[in-house]
């Protein structure tokens, strides 16, 4: 990992474009994919484009909770990435039913995950209650 991110933070002062797509993904859903939180971390602070989706319609978000990393999914979340953004194909199905990052993850059995994201949106929610 400190490889990864020694390469990530040369690339970027070489001018590396942190929005370019490798595979049809950006350096932030390869680091979701891989469970990289220092990477996720990094990018975000660089202020990286947050909704980008695949071609399949997936986010970075949607890549963290398919593999059950909740930390990540846990960082975008509060970075403000779009939990509503609905896949516009399936990954792993033969059927193109479209999803949101949080389907995906309880359809999965990502169970951690799918709890902490509930969990986040009930303090939102609460928190904008103590607000009106």
């Amino acid at each position: 990992m400190d490889g990864d991110m020694e390469r990530l933070m040369n690339a970027v002062d070489r001018g590396g474009n942190l929005e370019y797509k490798t595979w049809d993904n950006t350096p932030l859903m390869i680091a979701s994919i891989y469970n990289q939180l220092c990477i996720v971390r990094y990018l975000l602070s660089r202020n990286v484009e947050l909704n980008t989706v695949n071609r399949f319609g997936w986010s970075a978000l949607h890549l963290a909770t398919a593999n059950g990393h909740t930390d990540i999914a846990l960082e975008l979340l509060n970075a403000g990435i779009d939990h509503t953004i609905v896949s516009t194909k399936c990954l792993d199905r033969s059927d193109d039913t479209c999803e949101t990052a949080q389907q995906v993850a309880e359809r999965l059995n990502k169970n951690d995950t799918f709890a902490a994201m509930v969990s986040f949106f009930d303090r939102q929610a609460a928190e904008y209650i103590e607000d009106v």
